[in-house]
């Protein structure tokens, strides 16, 4: 938001002010203007205060300088001021505007704290603002920002489309006969708003559908073709498609980019280096460390691979298809000069490159660009650093599965190798500071030397080190699919980014027999097996697990209770207590643990799944603590409609879990669980009992429910918006998370991929 110097503000000085004052008002307001501009709050703040004493009529003396506060981030005042203005000008459409903008920035970064009263009332605000300007597209596009952040989607879904109405309305009726490039710009912008609250919503077909309009009015706009891949990914499984369309943002992303980096002199144009292979230079030095195990499968299908644990069902439909079978990565140490380290995903950037690592096409290449922080500004660390590059360090998945083992085979390669162990021991670990860090860093007792960081760090160090790894059959079905890498990608080739020209679904590469996911969109957040078994094995040393008795085990049920936004629950089980005291009856309260991660140390969190001889849990990054599980462990797990996101699944093949999937207990991916009905709980207490059985361990009754406690259940909780919530996103999740995919791929899908739309 701007300061306003607004013509018709200076016309009313003149007019309405009294004569003897009127011109130096319109001078103070022109001189408080052009010192805003140059970052002079002080004066700007003492030249509308003026405007606001001596003119009241002008309503730009109140918002100018209520945008003077909120540069300065005086919230308090600036809301002290906008409630000053609601009284003065009533019938203003800019002030409940702004103030509504505003709000809703403040909310969306967890910053009220000094604006609370204002923030509980954001309704009425930004609704006055619609009230008060019905006409105008731009109020109801605000509107939906507010329903989106209230998390309420169907309201959001109804303001952003009548927001599109009014935006078409004006282009017919001639007001706006050729839309100019900012108003297709916003009008994009609201399709793609409209596209994420269907998703959220569960409209999956809608939401791909407005994804594509957002792009079609901006075919080279990375933002809008980053979402399309985006929802695609919660909606559709195996879909290559979706591969390629992120891959394509990636590279135009790149080509956005505005970093100050002193290696890249003329600021750009930028490109994305996918691999390391890709990246190696004189100043990149890149060496594969893993030749012996790349690329070696291992899996949940004991007839396949038969040291490792298996792949059951609940129920006998099962769920098709589920990879069973992956590839170990091939693992690269870097070894860099004089590299740029941005972002909380540690986007490395060096000579007008950014260095996509693991996640591919799903690296966050924009944190680059988001600082414009001037070369001066760059912490400058002399000397080596390491760092650990994830995708989104606040996400305990990301962090336990990604960044720990990462640290570990960094450590690993350090101790096997005489020439660099000395620089290793001497450089610092960029780490984040996060409560969980610090936790695992003590658990592990690691003998580092750490630089902890705090936001979005911008760090220029003379040499960095890093463990990084790939998935080598992914560049072969791209290859297969004439994809282009990122260094060659013509950015003026406005053929190469329309939507249409995207490789017919039907010819793209068949998924191989053995499941190795590469056209899997979720698969770069797999992290090798060597990392996720070395983790465990340093982990469960660490809290001695293995010197517990045989006798000191537990069925620990994961509860995502607290995984709330709003009034809808997030793969939340909402009459999971049914289960749960059926299970103590079956085992005796002293061995089922109700495992809630929130707020629990990460030591014991730790120690109740060391502890495990079954899990039973809905997919979410509480199962990352499956790292503390000791081979054979149980995994009973709820999954997603459709399952998109195989996650777990490759982490109980890497770590030789046994599986189980309940297929009549699912979520759409930002839905709440079905409700449990006798039929699928028991089939998850007979998933439990053999389980059990199997290991030699006792049950102290067989249980089998009927009605009632479910009843019982219902009638206390038929009210909780979280039933209701489940209820209504499920309905709408079964209806049409498969929907809409390309009408000719029933038609000409190989063999190979005939029921990867499946459930």
């Amino acid at each position: 938001m701007a300061v306003c110097c607004a013509a018709v503000a200076l016309a009313c000085l003149l007019l309405c002010a009294p004569a003897h004052s009127a011109r130096s008002l319109e001078a103070e307001y022109i001189a408080a203007t052009e010192a805003a501009g140059r970052g002079d709050l002080a004066r700007a703040e003492e030249g509308f205060k003026l405007i606001v004493q001596q003119a009241p009529q002008v309503v730009e003396g109140f918002t100018n300088l209520a945008v003077v506060y909120e540069i300065g981030h005086r919230w308090a005042d600036a809301m002290r001021v906008y409630r000053r203005a609601l009284s003065e000008h009533p019938s203003s459409v800019a002030v409940p505007t702004n103030m509504c903008v505003t709000l809703l920035r403040l909310i969306q970064e967890g910053n009220t704290g000094a604006v609370q009263t204002e923030a509980a009332n954001v309704r009425e605000i930004c609704r006055r603002a619609k009230e008060l300007n019905p006409e105008n597209p731009s109020a109801h596009s605000t509107l939906g920002d507010m329903h989106t952040l209230l998390v309420e989607w169907d309201d959001a879904v109804a303001a952003y489309k009548e927001a599109i109405r009014l935006y078409r309305k004006a282009e017919s009726t001639g007001k706006l006969a050729s839309m100019s490039w900012s108003k297709t710009f916003q009008l994009s912008r609201t399709y793609s708003n409209l596209a994420n609250s269907y998703s959220r919503a569960g409209h999956v077909p809608d939401a791909v559908e407005a994804a594509t309009t957002a792009l079609a009015l901006h075919p080279r706009d990375a933002h809008s073709m980053a979402l399309l891949g985006t929802i695609r990914t919660t909606g559709r499984k195996f879909d290559f498609q979706t591969r390629v369309i992120k891959h394509r943002a990636a590279i135009l992303q790149a080509r956005g980019v505005t970093v100050k980096d002193a290696s890249c002199p003329k600021g750009g144009p930028w490109r994305v280096a996918f691999t390391w292979p890709e990246a190696a230079s004189d100043a990149i030095h890149v060496e594969v460390i893993n030749d012996a195990t790349r690329n070696t499968l291992y899996g949940l299908n004991r007839s396949y691979v038969p040291d490792n644990a298996r792949l059951r069902w609940t129920t006998p439909e099962g769920l098709t298809p589920y990879p069973t079978i992956y590839r170990e990565r091939t693992l690269y140490f870097i070894n860099a000069t004089a590299v740029h380290i941005g972002g909380a995903s540690g986007v490395i950037h060096r000579n007008c490159t950014l260095y996509a690592g693991s996640h591919g096409e799903d690296a966050r290449l924009h944190e680059a660009g988001t600082f414009g922080t001037p070369v001066d500004r760059v912490q400058h660390i002399k000397g080596a650093v390491v760092s650990l590059l994830s995708q989104n360090l606040k996400n305990y998945y990301h962090f336990m599965c990604e960044c720990v083992p990462r640290l570990l085979l960094t450590l690993q390669f350090m101790e096997s190798r005489a020439d660099v162990a000395a620089a290793l021991r001497k450089a610092l670990w960029l780490v984040p500071d996060l409560p969980y860090v610090r936790d695992i860093l003590e658990i592990l007792d690691l003998s580092i030397k750490t630089h902890t960081y705090s936001g979005l760090p911008r760090i220029k160090a003379d040499r960095l080190y890093m463990v990084d790894w790939h998935a080598d059959e992914l560049d072969a079905a791209l290859r297969e699919a004439g994809v282009p890498p990122g260094g060659t990608a013509d950015p003026d080739d406005d053929a190469l980014w329309q939507y249409e020209s995207l490789p017919d679904y039907a010819a793209l590469p068949a998924i191989d027999d053995q499941r190795t996911l590469a056209h899997d969109p979720w698969s770069q957040f797999y992290p090798p097996r060597a990392g996720l078994v070395l983790m465990r094995e340093k982990v469960r040393a660490a809290i001695g697990a293995d010197a517990r008795p045989a006798s000191d085990w537990l069925v620990v049920v994961l509860s995502r209770s607290d995984a709330m936004s709003g009034s809808f629950g997030i793969r939340v089980l909402p009459n999971e207590a049914v289960l749960i005291a059926a299970l103590e009856r079956m085992v005796g309260p002293d061995r089922v643990y109700q495992f809630r991660g929130k707020d629990l140390p990460m030591r014991k969190q730790l120690e109740y799944f060391a502890r495990a001889v079954v899990v039973v849990a809905p997919h979410g990054a509480g199962l990352a603590n499956t790292v503390a599980c000791k081979r054979n462990t149980t995994l009973i797990m709820y999954p997603m409609r459709p399952h998109v996101d195989n996650t777990f699944g490759h982490m109980a093949a890497a770590l030789g879990l046994e599986m189980w999937i309940a297929p009549d207990i699912t979520s759409y991916y930002y839905g709440s669980y079905t409700l449990l009905t006798p039929a699928s709980a028991n089939n998850v207490l007979r998933a439990v009992a053999t389980s059990l059985e199997e290991k030699g361990l006792p049950i102290v009754e067989q249980v089998v429910l009927d009605d009632a406690p479910f009843n019982t259940w219902l009638r206390k909780h038929k009210n909780d918006a979280l039933v209701k919530a489940a209820e209504v996103n499920n309905k709408k999740g079964k209806a049409k998370a498969e929907q809409g995919k390309p009408k000719n791929a029933k038609k000409k899908k190989s063999k190979a991929t005939r029921t990867t739309d499946e459930l």
